[in-house]
């Protein structure tokens, strides 16, 4: 052979390629390379037909034709977090966020919400080793249970270069946390951590193989307790919680003789909720209720592989995830109207007559969540079965998964389902004589008029029957794939595939203020997708690389618009063809182009809700009135995405990095 520096890539039916772009050949010597190659797997997402193995020390070019990040489980054991989204944050065209609205993002209990290149959540794809993942009523999976201690690495892609076996709502990308792999030699490790608030992290994992290298495991047991900053942190409220129950509100034993809530207009400068926006007028002020940012969970994974031969095995595995969180914490945010300096979504408004040391328009910023004992329960479950062997020339993947989640959300009540609390109170209400009941329609007690009763600091004692709140979505999982490859050995394959993923949920409410318990989203309502793949990677010229994939997708939708007394079905289909394309002049520069076509369907929650009349915002004085109507033929949300970019080592260990 002529002396120089050659790419070698090496391909055998059942195994990720072996390529190896520093192969040095001179004058009068036998150059020895030594070969290891992976099994194939459907947890990684494949982007090209290669596996770039480079020397060491030299930075790590991305030779693929999408833009892709791969996070490696050292990097979140050297910040010591224990959630991906952290890192995740980090990383450029990738963000993950707590809603602002409710969810105060001091708590590791918040709902996150993982977005690539402003893509909005449900038009950002998230899976696990490569399938997809159980979906919220919303649309989208919270990756804040994933404990980054037993993954193997978190995948990122940004924008269409990825060509994997589905493509559902990868409108911005996708993310895929894969989980700890079985290792041929044994491996071990204990850590255990805390955290600046009194948190306590412990870690167990292991992964190797037993004799013979027939069976091989990965085994490990996360936990982490996490109080955050808020530690009985005093915030004040109202008399408005007293909503919670259905009974009469009392006051020191004594009914309430007036509306619990009252409403007035913001001034034209501060309005919170645009034109006719309103803001809670508290007769009352109460202080003071404790705040906690609370979180605890718990993970656990089993994975074992039995390898019949060098190119068939059986893996199996289950992932779990429990948690545990104080919602008065996850939800604690300050509702201030826009432009107003020194007030809040609530402000204290005590009738005439009040002489107290709290002012009148003081606000009450945490109003909402004060005295309401709120906490959320969660649990995850997911089984993996994967089959791999070779067929001929052919290499065959077969896999089923089936997973689900299911989020709790509840207020703590006494026993009798009542709920009370108390504390320092400022202002005036009107009350019932002791023993009195109020009528709300005639505005009268049963015996004597109403009185005001005012305060100015002294402990007061409110109660309500009734107060039962639960709030209960479980959202399910289930599918199975199949992928023929024949692998060319020069680094060009050719593939098929096909892909069922089936997702149904159910919404339950048991709300007093409500009415009775009612589904939101009853049992019956799914989805059921399917995609058939064809992909093929070819080398046209000696560093060009051409990938094509087309996906033929077709989702079934099984909702209701009444409850669950009548139910319809819809189908959908829609092709979308994918093109990715690398060149590589030479072993320090590799430029990437991919191009294509995603697509993001309805989630059930847009399809089986139930239409309603109109509502008003504030009953009797009304200023706007909201209305869901139904549709369950919505179409689904398409993109074309384009990406070009380029990776170039600027010496030895440094590259730069671009892509628009």
């Amino acid at each position: 052979m002529p002396p120089g520096e050659y790419t070698l890539i090496v391909s055998k039916a059942g195994f990720n390629d072996y390529r190896n772009d520093f192969v040095l050949v001179f004058i009068g010597e036998t150059q020895t390379v030594a070969i290891a190659m992976t099994q194939a797997s459907f947890n990684q997402l494949s982007t090209i037909a290669t596996v770039q193995t480079n020397a060491p020390g030299r930075a790590v070019l991305n030779t693929s034709s999408a833009a892709v990040d791969t996070i490696s489980s050292q990097v979140f054991q050297d910040q010591g977090v224990t959630q991906v989204t952290k890192v995740l944050n980090e990383t450029p065209g990738i963000i993950s966020a707590a809603s602002p609205e409710n969810a105060n993002g001091a708590s590791a209990g918040a709902l996150q919400s993982i977005q690539i290149r402003g893509a909005l959540p449900y038009e950002t794809e998230q899976l696990i080793d490569g399938h997809p993942t159980p979906l919220s009523l919303g649309g989208t999976y919270n990756p804040i249970y994933l404990n980054p201690a037993l993954m193997d690495n978190v995948e990122l892609v940004k924008g269409p270069g990825s060509m994997p076996e589905e493509i559902n709502y990868a409108i911005g990308g996708t993310v895929n946390y894969v989980t700890l792999q079985p290792t041929r030699t044994n491996q071990s490790e204990f850590i255990i951590g805390s955290d600046n608030y009194g948190g306590i992290n412990t870690v167990i994992r292991a992964t190797g193989s037993f004799p013979g290298h027939k069976l091989e495991y990965a085994v490990g047991f996360a936990s982490d307790g996490a109080p955050g900053p808020l530690r009985n942190y005093p915030i004040a409220g109202s008399q408005v919680n007293l909503v919670a129950g259905l009974g009469a509100p009392m006051i020191n034993g004594q009914q309430i003789a007036q509306p619990i809530e009252s409403f007035g207009l913001y001034s034209p400068t501060q309005q919170y909720a645009g034109i006719g926006g309103v803001q809670f007028t508290e007769p009352l002020y109460v202080c003071c209720s404790d705040a906690n940012t609370a979180y605890y969970s718990r993970n656990e994974l089993a994975k074992l592989r039995y390898n019949f031969s060098q190119s068939t095995s059986l893996t199996v595995s289950y992932l779990g995830a429990q948690a545990f969180s104080d919602l008065g914490g996850v939800d604690l945010s300050s509702l201030a109207p826009i432009g107003a300096a020194n007030t809040s979504f609530s402000t204290f408004a005590p009738p005439p007559g009040y002489t107290g040391s709290v002012a009148p328009g003081t606000g009450i910023p945490y109003d909402l969540e004060a005295f309401v004992p709120q906490y959320e329960s969660v649990q995850q479950n997911l089984f993996q079965a994967e089959f791999r062997t070779s067929l001929g020339p052919w290499a065959m993947l077969a896999r089923y998964f089936t997973g689900s989640d299911r989020d709790l959300a509840y207020i703590q009540t006494a026993a009798d389902g009542s709920l009370s609390f108390g504390g320092a109170t400022w202002g005036g209400i009107n009350v019932c004589p002791i023993g009195a009941t109020y009528n709300p329609n005639t505005g009268a007690c049963s015996s004597g008029a109403p009185t005001t009763e005012y305060f100015n600091g002294q402990n007061a004692t409110f109660s309500v029957a009734d107060a039962t709140n639960i709030d209960l979505e479980e959202d399910h999982l289930r599918g199975e794939s199949a992928l023929f490859t024949r692998p060319f050995g020069n680094g060009d394959d050719i593939s098929f595939s096909a892909d069922q993923a089936h997702h149904d949920s159910i919404s339950y409410t048991d709300d007093a203020t409500e009415g009775p318990a009612f589904y939101g989203l009853p049992p019956g309502a799914s989805q059921n997708f399917t995609t058939e793949m064809l992909r093929g990677h070819f080398y046209v010229a000696p560093r060009v690389f051409i990938g094509l994939a087309n996906y033929f997708i077709q989702y079934a939708s099984h909702y209701t618009d009444d409850g669950g007394t009548t139910w319809h079905d819809a189908t959908r289909g829609y092709v979308a063809p994918r093109l990715g394309a690398t060149w590589e002049p030479n072993n320090d520069t590799s430029w990437r182009f991919a191009a294509g076509d995603s697509i993001a369907p309805p989630q059930l929650s847009l399809l089986s809700s139930p239409g309603s009349q109109p509502e008003p915002n504030i009953t009797g004085a009304p200023t706007y009135y909201t209305q869901n109507i139904n549709n369950g033929a919505i179409a689904p949300e398409t993109a074309v995405g384009v990406d070009l970019g380029i990776d170039h080592r600027v010496s030895r260990s440094t590259l730069v990095s671009f892509d628009v």
